[in-house]
């Protein structure tokens, strides 16, 4: 019962909307039995509509965007159905756009000289052992100073990418096994409805 209860408490935060269209009547007395063990915020995500649900799904979502057989207008056969096309907000030529900006931003930062960073950050706090150097120093042992302060400042950005992955990481294993623990209890409920219509037909 513990796990049905968490189902029903998570599973909404991740279902936004549901909608069971072409619903017949077996599955409308299928769906009374199935309603008793939701939670009422699952139940206010899920919609059973009959014959008649363009008008219901057009209100939602937009004709473009709603495959052909269910009455909508994307025709995505060529990719395989709307389904497996690549359609979506990542082939938007304005997004696409912005992101190359902000791509080639970064690149011409990665090319700069030590992009504005203070002395403490290019030598990672450490001052105290910077040699000052004459005028006789070799444009050489500059450019060399430079790259040593641009490995430094990469090998920061490195290790702050790397713990962030980790965290993310470990932030969607937690999800996971969420979900594993879901689809466990969805199946529990689904075996005891399954016994309790066999109990019913006899």
């Amino acid at each position: 019962m513990e796990i049905q209860k968490i189902d029903s408490n998570y599973y909404p935060e991740t279902l936004h909307r549901l909608f069971i269209v072409n619903a017949g009547s077996g599955f409308r007395v299928l769906w009374k039995a199935i309603k008793a063990f939701l939670d009422q915020r699952t139940l206010t995500k899920i919609q059973v509509l009959g014959s008649n649900y363009r008008s219901n799904l057009v209100e939602v979502i937009d004709p473009s965007n709603l495959p052909s057989f269910l009455g909508g207008d994307c025709t995505c056969s060529d990719y395989g159905g709307c389904l497996l096309s690549d359609k979506g907000h990542w082939n938007d030529p304005e997004i696409t756009a912005m992101l190359q900006t902000l791509f080639d931003a970064e690149e011409e930062d990665d090319n700069g000289e030590m992009d504005g960073m203070n002395s403490n950050e290019a030598f990672n706090g450490d001052t105290g052992s910077i040699q000052i150097k004459g005028a006789y120093d070799t444009a050489e042992t500059k450019a060399e100073d430079l790259v040593q302060c641009r490995e430094r400042k990469e090998d920061k950005t490195v290790l702050q990418k790397n713990q962030a992955f980790e965290a993310t990481l470990k932030d969607a294993q937690i999800k996971i096994q969420s979900l594993e623990a879901a689809l466990e209890a969805t199946k529990a409920v689904l075996q005891g409805l399954a016994q309790h219509i066999e109990e019913m037909k006899k």
